[in-house]
């Protein structure tokens, strides 16, 4: 496993060097709402992380093919980013990445994982 760590040590150098700083906040879905005011959701806090991402704004045409092939639905202004892994720090898709001022929901989440090591994950984020 010594050379999947070699390049979990690429990774986060790369990402370091290129990425950007922002927030991801894991969403506590232990807050339930009360179910005697259905019209007042529950307040959700979320826990800020300050991590790196690499963003990466998806190209239409590139994009339309891989959905082609997927079979779904092309979402025009779709933003990739690539984390590396944060020790004790698993994104769900519930999460929210928050990039200087702009709230971008998580789509998809991708772990890059060979021989079982989490070496990044590729997030598909929406405004």
């Amino acid at each position: 496993m010594s050379f999947y760590l070699r390049l979990q040590n690429t990774v986060k150098r790369l990402i370091a060097n290129y990425g950007e700083t922002a927030v991801l906040r894991v969403m506590d879905s232990t807050t339930l709402p009360d179910s005697s005011k259905p019209w007042m959701p529950a307040e959700i806090d979320g826990v800020d992380h300050t991590v790196k991402i690499v963003f990466i704004p998806d190209k239409l045409d590139n994009h339309e093919e891989v959905m082609y092939l997927k079979d779904t639905e092309i979402i025009s202004g779709q933003i990739n980013g690539y984390m590396a892994v944060v020790p004790g720090l698993t994104p769900k898709a519930k999460d929210v990445v928050v990039r200087g001022t702009q709230l971008l929901t998580i789509d998809n989440i991708t772990p890059l994982n060979p021989g079982g090591v989490d070496l990044l994950f590729k997030f598909e984020m929406g405004a």
